[in-house]
């Protein structure tokens, strides 16, 4: 899949879809229509895609960034996203400029004329011809649809880079992975660092452009991305781990707070009642983590449905990093998060609340194996309580999941 740019499979889309993707060898009948038909689509797609560029620059006209520094953090709104990234940055001495990567204004302004764009967006439409290599006639048509999608911001992308890159930015820092940006990244010739937020989700190895450092919260997650990223550049975050563990546990609720049991991101009653009783019998001060990510107007209906002191509440805005940090567990209870991988991390026990995972997430998408890497909470539930409850079989559990194969 080398032979077509990388951009036009940068959609989520074709993950979700593709388990993988090959090149058609020869010319073919369905390859000759799809040329014709791709090759009619190109003047469309360029007049559109100036149409909604000019509404950009007319929307940023009065909108002027001054970058001062040489290294770009781009992430999100959320500032909790940035935790790992902002530290490692820090530690190294960076100077960067953070700006929200779904803010088109940040890279659509008066600093780049409207004509700098067009010698990419030619190129790129005529990149859509490539999509005629690929094997499938579904796999064309759903390519060709996601890259008339993403073309216009491919190009923005593209060409905001290249303004920077003459102005002396060498490294871009991401903290998730977008693709079609890291496509835009690496076709300009500029370091791309991803600093991944939460746990990573499978990808085709083709859609990886090319990166200077990949940042990781686990050994499997390594051990999946080196089949096709150089291992030298991935690694997996430092962590200090905790060593005196005090009789606590915390519980990380889900962003969403639903206890609908006709949602798919539930928090079944059933089982948190479940962990406060284990918690209560076992000694342990069970503390509910909320998610940095919360709706605010949630927390207080939160709060009667679970029937708890508010002091139980950890209602800080900050990763789960600094809870454990703080109150130093012996325990983390969750359902699918990347706060178990953390707790792993940091010589904290993890422990997966559903019996069994049914989740598309967990079986299908998460690179993190939750089965090899926490307990069941009911299906090993003795395993549990023998960790709570002698120091040697403690160490003995973490470093069993840890190295579990």
């Amino acid at each position: 899949m080398t032979e077509i740019p990388k951009w036009l499979i940068s959609d989520q889309i074709i993950t979700n879809s593709f388990r993988n993707l090959s090149i058609e060898k020869g010319v073919g009948f369905q390859r000759i229509i799809f040329f014709f038909i791709a090759s009619m689509s190109i003047p469309l797609a360029f007049l559109l895609s100036n149409l909604v560029l000019a509404i950009y620059k007319v929307r940023n006209r009065n909108v002027n960034k001054e970058f001062n520094h040489n290294d770009f953090l781009i992430g999100n709104d959320y500032e909790t996203d940035y935790f790992y990234s902002k530290r490692i940055l820090k530690n190294k001495g960076k100077k960067f400029e953070q700006f929200n990567q779904f803010d088109p204004s940040n890279f659509v302004n008066n600093d780049i004329g409207f004509f700098d764009y067009q010698i990419i967006l030619i190129e790129a439409c005529k990149d859509l011809l490539k999509i005629t290599k690929v094997v499938g006639a579904n796999a064309k048509f759903l390519i060709f649809i996601s890259s008339l999608r993403n073309i216009l911001f491919y190009v923005i992308y593209r060409t905001f880079f290249r303004y920077h890159k003459k102005r002396g930015v060498s490294d871009i820092h991401l903290i998730s992975m977008p693709l079609n940006l890291m496509c835009a990244i690496e076709k300009e010739g500029l370091n791309c660092n991803v600093y991944l937020h939460g746990l990573s989700v499978k990808v085709l190895p083709d859609q990886v452009p090319t990166l200077t450092k990949l940042f990781l919260f686990s050994r499997d997650e390594k051990d999946y991305f080196s089949k096709f990223v150089p291992i030298e550049k991935i690694q997996i975050y430092d962590t200090n781990k905790i060593k005196d563990h005090n009789n606590v546990a915390i519980i990380l609720l889900r962003q969403t707070l639903k206890f609908d049991e006709k949602s798919d991101d539930k928090m079944n009653m059933v089982d948190i009642e479940a962990v406060k009783t284990f918690a209560d019998k076992n000694n342990l001060e069970l503390y509910f983590k909320i998610h940095p990510k919360t709706d605010e107007n949630k927390i207080n209906t939160l709060n009667k449905i679970l029937k708890i002191d508010e002091n139980q509440l950890l209602l800080n805005r900050t990763p789960v990093v600094e809870n454990i940090l703080a109150l130093k567990p012996k325990i983390i209870f969750g359902w699918f998060s990347s706060g178990l991988a953390e707790s792993l991390n940091y010589d904290v026990l993890p422990v997966a609340i559903e019996e069994k995972s049914k989740s598309k997430k967990i079986n299908e998408l998460s690179n993190f194996d939750y089965k090899k890497r926490s307990l069941s909470f009911y299906d090993q539930t003795t395993i549990l309580k023998d960790a709570i409850q002698d120091k040697n079989q403690f160490r003995e559990t973490i470093n069993l999941l840890k190295n579990n194969e």
